[in-house]
């Protein structure tokens, strides 16, 4: 039982893995910065803190900004007692 859900585990992880490479943006994507994003009109700002694909290349661009500011609105989120969403509402309104 144990070698089965270790197996499962592994797997699961290796899934895990590839999902996450896969989603990652070229190198090329990797290196444009939000504001060049928004100026080729391939990303624009949601609202909410977020921002959304407005084209297919976009997408990759878009999730991967979302990630960072994600992140970074969890870790002020725990250094100020505040949930995310109040964090990237507050952002929302600077951005």
């Amino acid at each position: 039982m144990k070698k089965i859900l270790h197996k499962i585990v592994s797997l699961s992880f290796v899934g895990l893995v590839a999902a996450t490479v896969l989603s990652l943006p070229t190198p090329a994507q990797a290196h444009m910065s939000a504001q060049e994003a928004k100026q080729k009109k391939l990303i624009a700002e949601r609202g909410d803190g977020y921002v959304k694909a407005l084209t297919a290349e976009g997408q990759a661009i878009a999730a991967a900004i979302n990630a960072q500011r994600r992140a970074y609105y969890e870790d002020v989120a725990r250094q100020t007692g505040a949930s995310p969403a109040q964090v990237a509402q507050e952002a929302a309104g600077r951005l």
